[in-house]
């Protein structure tokens, strides 16, 4: 009996033994399970958060255009004077959008829309005056600019010097300027900001159907050709002298240029050139600048200016075919409705 009962508690501890066994196996596979079946949860939860990150970070580059920018180059079609610019203002807005994806603050957000802005004001400012120029530039080296003044070589010097490059800074502001002898200007109050501002080569004016020559003899043949012999001095036998009525002749053509001038305006703009063609004798054709300069020391507005009730450019051609103004320096000098620089102008 002793032996069946010993062979029964052995039988029995190794079953509690087995089962403890089998009690610890199962709960270190459970223990397996749960931490694989976390890892692969973190996994999953890792995989999302970075394609979360892949994500944003494709969302903020359509928005904010980083990879654009890091590829972006100055373009090679413009004027000498842009290109240092043009390079400041795109390391600027490169540097704006690097800090900004490493810091997408407001403040630095502000920075990168002024960079870029920045940068493709000049770019198009820059392409759109070298297409311009490059087409006036053409025209003058291929012979096709017909009323070019001074020659190829005239123009070519010009535009070399249209063409020299200022000193430009970048502000702490992320500003452009350009270092003149006044100081910093901000690049976008100066001319190279202006689209107007491009190269213009000296161009030979129009003459006009006023110029001098062509209207005297446009006059001579309508008003003065069938009745010239009224202006020829007889003797009293009825001879003629061989000189002219001066006296009658200037007095006549000088009511024929007021008539004129009444019913064509923009004869006084032609006097105006007239007048400076005379004071600068050695110039063989005016250019558009030449006329700028003229309307600007002869002003035709003045004509409208009046001084005791006369018109300041009422007159007439005397014997000698000078023209003689009904006012004088001292009227204009004596009115006080006049500063001194009105009144000089007046007695150019």
């Amino acid at each position: 009996m002793e032996y069946k009962f010993a062979s029964d508690y052995a039988r029995e501890i190794g079953q509690q033994i087995q089962g403890d066994v089998d009690r610890i196996v199962r709960a270190r596979q459970q223990a397996a399970d749960r931490a694989r079946e976390e890892q692969r949860y973190k996994e999953q939860q890792d995989r999302m958060a970075r394609q979360e990150q892949k994500a944003d970070e494709r969302y903020a580059d359509q928005l904010y255009g980083y990879t654009k920018t890091a590829m972006e180059t100055p373009p090679s079609g413009v004027d000498g004077w842009a290109a240092e610019g043009l390079q400041l203002a795109l390391d600027e807005w490169q540097r704006a959008a690097t800090q900004h994806k490493l810091e997408p603050t407001d403040a630095n957000t502000q920075m990168l829309q002024q960079a870029k802005a920045q940068y493709d004001n000049i770019k198009n400012v820059a392409t759109a005056k070298f297409a311009m120029n490059s087409k006036t530039m053409n025209e003058i080296r291929s012979g096709k600019m017909t009323n070019l003044a001074g020659g190829v070589e005239l123009a070519e010097q010009m535009w070399k010097d249209y063409s020299q490059a200022p000193e430009w800074q970048l502000g702490e502001n992320g500003k452009l300027y350009i270092i003149g002898e006044g100081g910093l200007q901000d690049w976008t109050q100066s001319r190279y900001a202006d689209l107007n501002d491009v190269f213009v080569p000296q161009i030979k004016a129009e003459e006009t159907a006023f110029s001098s020559g062509t209207w005297s003899e446009s006059l001579f043949k309508q008003s003065y050709q069938a009745k010239k012999q009224a202006y020829t001095v007889f003797n009293e036998a009825g001879f003629g002298m061989g000189e002219l009525d001066n006296a009658k002749l200037y007095a006549d053509i000088s009511n024929s240029v007021s008539d004129r001038v009444r019913t064509n305006p923009q004869m006084l703009r032609q006097m105006a050139f007239e007048q400076w063609k005379r004071d600068n004798p050695g110039v063989d054709y005016m250019t558009e600048a030449h006329q700028q300069e003229a309307l600007t020391l002869y002003n035709p507005e003045l004509i409208s200016t009046a001084i005791d009730g006369e018109s300041i450019s009422s007159g007439q051609l005397n014997e000698n075919g000078q023209f003689v103004f009904n006012i004088t320096d001292a009227q204009i000098d004596g009115n006080k409705s006049m500063n001194a620089e009105q009144k000089r102008g007046l007695k150019m």
